[in-house]
């Protein structure tokens, strides 16, 4: 069994939608602040916007999710300015970024080829294929119907060897 982590594009979409969150929340802030807190609303404002700016750090070098840096700006956001709208965006987002966080997967056995994405599953038999191969990174999978599958693989997260996994495949479709 081989087991391949592809590498995810979406993650640059998610830090921009993070950061707009977070920048909206700092000026939900300053907007639905009561004026005897104005100084600290101003403190937690210019805290959300430095975070915003600095999300992808803080998630890389710090070692902590978007998801909790979501749910305590939402915590952070209720409690200055006692509005469960914004805060409730900002947990429905956060809950929705880890339901979605799903890492996707081509896993090949000899029986069958299963291909992981965020809301399904496909599992193909080696006849449905003409060819399969790693080659530089690149995952090919080539279908009888004329459909060509390339995906990158990550190869930090995945460890085979090219050489036996493409013999491995080249003996799988000779059986069948």
């Amino acid at each position: 069994m081989f087991t391949f982590v592809l590498k995810e594009n979406k993650t640059d979409i998610e830090i921009i939608i993070t950061r707009i969150l977070l920048a909206l929340a700092a000026i939900g802030t300053l907007l639905y602040t009561n004026q005897t807190h104005y100084l600290i609303a101003v403190a937690v404002a210019l805290f959300l916007l430095l975070a915003s700016y600095f999300v992808k750090t803080i998630s890389a070098r710090l070692q902590i999710n978007r998801v909790i840096v979501l749910i305590l700006a939402a915590v952070v956001l209720f409690v200055i300015t006692r509005s469960f709208i914004f805060a409730a965006i900002l947990l429905c987002y956060a809950v929705l970024l880890k339901f979605l966080q799903k890492i996707p997967e081509v896993i090949i056995t000899a029986d069958h080829v299963l291909i992981k994405k965020i809301f399904t599953n496909d599992i193909f038999l080696w006849t449905e294929f003409n060819n399969v191969i790693l080659k530089d990174g690149i995952l090919t999978i080539d279908f009888i119907g004329d459909k060509l599958l390339q995906v990158s693989v990550d190869e930090n997260k995945t460890a085979v060897d090219e050489q036996s996994f493409n013999l491995f495949c080249k003996e799988q479709l000779k059986a069948v």
